[in-house]
């Protein structure tokens, strides 16, 4: 393991500007712990966007390199990427983009030096149209990256079975979160809460086409019908919000939905919240759900791979048909009636999160990627 009187330099990788997001909080998390571990990593965006998860990684003191990548000028990036990887002596590069521009990065880092070149794959595409387009991505990076990170035992295997990518260069490392601090930050929340309060069913994600927060609304809209103090909460943002808001307002119920837009607050969030729902169409893994799980809060997701992995085909929590609007409200109604099954299921989540989830096994799992002493050398 790196220590700091001998530091690794590392570079990792953004595939758009520092704003909140699941690669952007993993890289968050892992650098954070890095530098512990006496790594001496360098952070790269590719676009100049921001928002406040900017603060956060400024926080952490750490270089900050923002490259403006084009499309139509990939060479551009290489030559910076070279240049970068050489003043700065890196011997590792980790992107955190698995598209194109994972192809680009690792050309530039391998021209530059670097030995170690991995990407960090969140997501596997669900939709037949687009395996043509990403079997070309496959061929275009494989040569420049020298190992595929998988978040889920899923991924990884499509990864192998869809991809064609050799079993030997993918391992597998989940995400990570800080339970303790989680949890902690939660209950002084869950403390403060005034009795007789509504019943808040929460979401966090990005609304866009990945999530599935149209059959959450519906759900919600259902529920009410026989528990009207029942409400929903939706953190995030994304390119279909107006469409939600205006879902939302056809439900002839005004005060159904909160949207409150990008929030830092989750554990706080998370705390103020009766029932935890990660209504998706696609994962690669989910990192809001394995936090409302150390938060110590009932937890519902859409059946589907990743979700099914992360709570034990409904040993941890409940699982509700992908894009059924009946079989969620069903979902959320029987925890809300049964609160003794939700504590008993928060729980069995809360200990499953701490033994397999915790943010310092991701980090030092990431750390012996980094070195060689995990995956092929």
């Amino acid at each position: 393991m790196a220590r700091s009187d001998n530091p690794l330099p590392v570079l990792h990788v953004l595939g758009g500007g520092l704003v909140s997001g699941g690669n952007e909080t993993a890289a968050l998390n892992i650098i954070s712990r890095h530098l512990e571990l006496g790594f001496n990593p360098v952070l790269v965006a590719l676009s100049p966007e921001r928002d406040s998860i900017a603060g956060e990684f400024e926080r952490l003191g750490i270089p900050i390199v923002v490259f403006h990548y084009q499309r139509r000028r990939p060479w551009r990036l290489v030559q910076q990427l070279a240049g970068l990887t050489r003043r700065t002596g890196t011997k590792a590069v980790m992107c955190y983009s698995f598209s194109v521009l994972h192809a680009w990065v690792h050309l530039g880092a391998a021209l530059g030096g670097a030995k170690r070149r991995i990407t960090r794959v969140a997501a596997w595409p669900p939709d037949p149209t687009m395996m043509g387009k990403q079997r070309w991505v496959n061929r275009l990076g494989r040569p420049f990256c020298t190992l595929e990170v998988a978040v889920s035992q899923h991924v990884g295997e499509m990864l192998t079975q869809t991809g064609g990518y050799p079993a030997h260069r993918i391992v597998v490392i989940p995400n990570g979160c800080d339970v303790a601090a989680i949890r902690a930050r939660a209950d002084v929340q869950r403390g403060a809460r005034p009795a007789g309060g509504p019943l808040n069913v929460l979401m966090v994600a990005r609304m866009d086409d990945a999530k599935d927060q149209d059959t959450l609304i519906r759900a919600t809209a259902l529920v009410r019908r026989q528990l009207p103090d029942v409400h929903l909460v939706l953190a995030g943002d994304g390119p279909r919000r107006p469409v939600l808001e205006a879902l939302a307002r056809e439900q002839q119920a005004a005060d159904l939905v909160t949207f409150l837009g990008t929030r830092r607050d989750i554990p706080e969030l998370l705390g103020q919240a009766d029932v935890f729902v990660l209504a998706t169409h696609t994962e690669g893994f989910g990192i809001a759900l394995i936090e409302a799980m150390a938060a110590g809060v009932p937890v519902i997701a859409s059946d589907i791979p990743a979700c099914r992995e992360i709570l034990e085909g409904g040993k941890l929590g409940r699982l509700a048909p992908d894009g059924d609007a009946a079989g969620m409200a069903q979902a959320i109604q029987n925890l809300l009636d049964n609160q003794a099954e939700g504590r008993r299921l928060a729980i069995l989540a809360s200990c499953a999160v701490q033994k397999k989830y915790s943010l310092d096994s991701m980090a030092q799992a990431y750390a012996q990627a980094l070195e060689g002493s995990l995956g092929p050398a």
